[in-house]
């Protein structure tokens, strides 16, 4: 369960297991689903858009959807319908996951023409932003909120143990990760070089999105920063 957009609307996901295998080719994967109100009552013509795909489709008369399918298990969609709050989110989708989107109405003692339209500009933001981030991960291993919530991590140090490239000393609050070349691996938070950062002083529970590239040259481009050490791979931190 994931609220979004200030805690006005509410995402419920379900059958969406834990991985953090890097993304490699598939067969293509739909994303299926259902929008409600809270009350349960099927909403249909709600807008459903993945980031990074042209094009949308729009929820039937019982509420339901189904993208085109892609060969990413990694989506991040949108759902907007007019007089609602719009939702945005990343899931991991396996063959016949379904995730069901519960939509808040706007409430009426507010300026519906102006909120939405602040809403929808966010949404359209957020829908851009997760597209270049997703490209840019292709070459790492993606760990999501829903990944993190489902291992209930206490430390974020946690969150690394057993992953390829990353190995994990000691544990608790005092754990260090070092990667390959016994070095601490390059850390970028919401896109900027993070030098001296200690990995459990952020609380797991805050983080959006976090991918682990295991060589410095696999990191996007705009993040292999002159300061950055070379001999080390990268983590790349989303909180918002």
């Amino acid at each position: 369960m994931i609220s979004n957009l200030a805690g006005l609307a509410t995402l419920f996901m379900f059958a969406l297991s834990f991985s953090v295998a890097p993304r490699v080719a598939r067969a293509q994967l739909a994303l299926v689903g259902r929008v409600t109100t809270e009350a349960g009552t099927p909403i249909s013509g709600a807008e459903v858009r993945v980031s990074g795909r042209r094009g949308r489709v729009t929820s039937d008369a019982r509420g339901y959807f189904t993208t085109p399918g892609q060969r990413s298990d990694l989506v991040f969609f949108g759902v907007r319908r007019s007089g609602y709050v719009p939702i945005s989110e990343l899931v991991r989708v396996r063959e016949g996951d379904t995730v069901d989107v519960v939509l808040e109405r706007i409430s009426p003692e507010l300026d519906t023409v102006v909120v939405q339209a602040k809403l929808d500009e966010t949404w359209e933001r957020a829908l851009r932003r997760y597209g270049v981030m997703l490209e840019d991960a292709r070459f790492g291993s993606v760990i999501t909120s829903v990944d993190i919530a489902e291992r209930e991590p206490q430390w974020l140090s946690d969150m690394l143990y057993g992953q390829v490239g990353f190995t994990v000393i000691g544990n608790g609050s005092t754990a260090e990760v070092i990667g390959r070349a016994r070095c601490r691996p390059n850390v970028f938070i919401d896109g900027m070089f993070a030098r001296g950062f200690q990995m459990n002083n952020m609380q797991p529970q805050i983080i959006k999105m976090m991918i682990l590239y295991r060589n410095f040259t696999a990191l996007p481009t705009q993040l292999q920063v002159p300061d950055a050490d070379r001999r080390c791979g990268g983590i790349v931190i989303y909180t918002n």
